[in-house]
This record gives structure tokens, sequence and C-alpha cells, in this order.
């Protein structure tokens, strides 16, 4: 340690807090730690309690929230839903993208295109883990506004609530007479189902037709691939 100040035989000294343990808050909301506890495999490393303290009173409280429940430090259900019998019932859309689809234009595409089919659908939305920095996987609220977000479509959950619903039925919309991958058997996933659309895109009515076999699975997972 170094010494900061010296009177006497009093000493001040100061060193350096350890990253992992005392994170501020660019590494906590840009680069979470999570991940190096994890791979640390070490229990003493991982904290039992997270003091968030903050001084200009940013983020908001639903940004926090969120970022803590990716964070995997915060129930994944609002107190109000966790004996809710209605949640138990609800239905969900989630979808993902690989890190090759990490330019921000293509994953707000990706996000858009989610929205439209889960109101289409009348599902709750899984939001994805999105990608920052190439294949760094983030929250949504480093890429986009996140309360904004919430305020506008306030049905949807984090991508951590995944572990709270049963196996997804996964499906992909084509554009065009092929999958993205040029063969229907070279499809990434094992997917239920591929729909083959024109460049135009296909109607609200059409879409649910599609789907309807899969009205009762709770989850429906759209495979996005490029």
């Amino acid at each position: 340690a170094n010494v900061l100040a010296s009177a006497g035989s009093l000493q001040l000294r100061w060193r350096l807090l350890p990253l992992l343990r005392f994170p501020n808050g660019f590494v906590t909301f840009r680069r979470p730690p999570m991940q190096a506890w994890k791979e640390q495999r070490n229990d003493s490393a991982v904290p039992l309690m997270i003091v968030h303290l903050m001084t200009s009173g940013l983020p908001d409280l639903p940004t926090k929230r969120h970022v803590l429940r990716e964070l995997g430090v915060w129930h994944p259900l609002p107190p109000e839903e966790k004996s809710s019998p209605a949640s138990q019932k609800e239905m969900w859309l989630g979808y993902g993208s690989p890190a090759s689809e990490a330019s921000l234009y293509r994953q707000r595409a990706s996000l858009r295109s989610a929205l439209m089919l889960a109101q289409t659908l009348g599902r709750s939305l899984v939001l994805p883990h999105f990608w920052c920095g190439g294949s760094r996987p983030c929250s949504m609220s480093v890429l986009f506004d996140y309360a904004a977000f919430a305020s506008v479509f306030p049905d949807h959950r984090e991508s951590c609530f995944i572990t709270q619903l049963p196996p997804a039925e996964p499906f992909h919309i084509s554009i065009g007479a092929r999958s993205p991958n040029g063969q229907r058997s070279t499809m990434p996933l094992n997917v239920t189902a591929v729909f083959t659309t024109g460049s135009r895109g296909a109607t609200d009515v059409q879409l649910r037709d599609w789907l309807r076999p899969w009205h009762k699975s709770r989850l429906l997972w759209h495979a996005l691939t490029r």
C-alpha cells in the first residue's frame, strides 16, 4: 500500500480495491462482472450482497432494476407477479441473434420485428442478450434508453426470465424461397417450423395462421439467422 499522509508515528495508507468486489458504475453497467465471478469457480469471490451507491440520480430506477436482473442479483419477476395465477398463464415470445448480427441497426431491426410479432400474436416479449463491441454480450440499457422502452412496451421481461419458462418451440420466417443458410436442413437450431414469405413480408393474418398450431405453447422462439 502507498502512504497517503504521515504524521509522527501515524501513517494513512491507500491501495486500489479489487475490481470484482468493488466495481465502479462503468464496470457494473457496461462490463458486468458476473461472468468473471463464474469463471473463478470460487464461491468466496461471489458477493453475498450488492450495494449500489449513486450520486447523480442516474441511472433511473427501472434501468437499475433491469441491469441487476440481467446480472442475476434481482428476482426476474416483480413482487406482485411471483404468486399471481395470471402470470403462470401468460404467453411469451423470445428471439435471439448471433454475434455476427452485432451491428446496431440489425439489433434494432430485430427488436422492432420481435415487438411487432409479439403484439400480433398477443404475447409478451422476452428480451435477448444484446451485443456490444462485437462479440461481448450486454444488457439492453447499454444500447438503448431502457426506461423509455419500458414505458412504451411494458409487456416484456429480461433475458434471464427464460429460465422460468418451459422449453421453447423454435420457428423461423425466411424472406424468399430459401432459408438464409441456403438449405433448410442446415438451420442452426432444431427449428419446429420454417415459413417462407416474399420480400414484402407477411400479413398479421398470415403470421397468426402459421403459428396457430402452437398457440398453446407458453414460449415461442423466433430463430433469427442470416
